[in-house]
């Protein structure tokens, strides 16, 4: 998981993803967003972006400016805290045998 990022906090997206109950994981991931953005996340998405820019990805200026004026309200911000949710239950549907290894 990214820096920045509280497993437990993202449990509140990630568990309503997981059972099928998109339009509660999606109003929770807004709900949340502002919360991580000041606990670390936003230094984590301005790092990615920047890096993006810089290796050429389409739409990563437009993406750092949105992000810039929005913060934790931008769309870019909302995709990302649903991703980080969308890895988390892959993590917890991931078999435990294949975690330790």
């Amino acid at each position: 998981m990214a820096a920045g990022v509280c497993l437990p906090c993202l449990t509140f997206v990630a568990f309503p993803l997981d059972s099928g109950d998109e339009p509660r994981a999606r109003r929770e991931a807004r709900k949340l967003a502002p919360d991580l953005w000041a606990e670390g996340l936003e230094l984590t998405v301005l790092v990615a972006l920047e890096t993006a820019k810089r290796d050429g990805v389409g739409g990563a200026v437009e993406a750092i400016d949105d992000v810039q004026q929005r913060g934790p309200r931008s769309p870019v911000v909302q995709a990302i805290v649903w991703r980080l949710a969308e890895q988390l239950v892959e993590d917890i549907r991931r078999p435990q045998s294949r975690m330790r290894h």
